[in-house]
């Protein structure tokens, strides 16, 4: 099967249609990767498929989408086109060439030396040499010093109560968790405004220092709450909307601390742990919980 027959549009034999259609793919191929970041912020801005959901954790992207959660996206994806273009190889021609003259050369060497190395021993003529029998020479054995033990190092522990500070994340994203305080209602805001809770509204106050070398992202995406029979409830964030110091989408500096409020409406019978994940979207280290147990009545 001919290279024409391969590709849509071509077929073989047919140079003049094969041409057009060449020339058809090679205009039209800029447009549609032109059209790609456009294509990524529309279906973020509009949600699909939950989408802007799962990236909220990025710069300008929020909770069920928006104009300005789509735009961010559209920018993201082009940051990532231009970076590609910048890492890709400029040309590596060269490079090959250079080593296929390096391969020539080591051959060519290689021969020479060989044919050299040949010769000379078909010249010399062997010459019979007497050797002297040296009499057993005793050998001293070292005593090999011993190998030092490595300590184990202990596993950090997870699992962490009311009140204990602990640190979660690795390298330069590491931040100092403290929760201080636990409380429930069944409504937050004021009479005029608020929101009720469908069961019972779980307020967590926690102080929070960037350990680490680097400016992080605080938001509500590290949170969760998981209950005895494994269920996960995720943060209210219409709740939080009228509580203050709620932990929305900002930045905490290396170094500084900062008091925030998360919120949860559970099914106010329930045993919960709260999960906090690390805040790096790509971070591979261990998620630690805080035992609820006895501070939600």
């Amino acid at each position: 099967m001919s290279v024409a027959d391969s590709i849509p549009g071509m077929a073989a034999g047919s140079t003049g249609r094969n041409v057009i259609v060449g020339i058809v793919y090679l205009f039209a191929l800029p447009f549609l990767i032109a059209l790609l970041p456009l294509t990524l912020g529309a279906i973020v801005g509009f949600n699909v498929g939950g989408v802007a959901d799962k990236l909220s954790g990025l710069p300008g992207v929020s909770d069920g989408g928006g104009i300005v959660s789509g735009v961010a996206a559209a920018g993201f994806a082009m940051l990532l086109f231009v970076g590609l273009g910048i890492a890709m190889p400029a040309d590596d021609t060269n490079d090959t060439q250079q080593s296929i003259e390096d391969s020539g050369a080591t051959a060519t060497d290689a021969g020479s030396q060989a044919a050299a190395t040949a010769t000379a021993t078909q010249t010399a003529a062997p010459t019979a040499t007497a050797t002297a029998t040296a009499e057993p020479t005793a050998t001293a054995t070292a005593t090999p010093e011993p190998t030092p033990t490595a300590t184990a190092t202990p596993a950090q522990d997870l699992s962490h109560s009311v009140g204990e500070s602990f640190t979660v994340g690795s390298g330069a994203q590491t931040i100092e968790y403290t929760v201080t305080d636990v409380s429930t209602t069944d409504r937050v805001g004021s009479d005029a405004v608020g929101e009720d809770a469908d069961g019972q509204f779980v307020i967590i106050e926690m102080e929070m220092t960037n350990t680490g070398d680097e400016s992080l992202d605080l938001s509500s995406r590290p949170f969760t709450l998981v209950d005895s029979q494994d269920r996960e409830f995720e943060v209210d964030t219409m709740a939080m909307g009228y509580t203050e110091n709620s932990i929305v989408f900002e930045q905490l500096n290396p170094g500084l601390s900062k008091t925030g409020v998360i919120v949860f409406d559970v099914n106010p019978d329930g045993e919960y742990d709260l999960h906090i994940a690390p805040a790096g979207m790509f971070s591979t280290a261990e998620t630690h919980t805080v035992d609820l147990e006895g501070e939600i009545q």
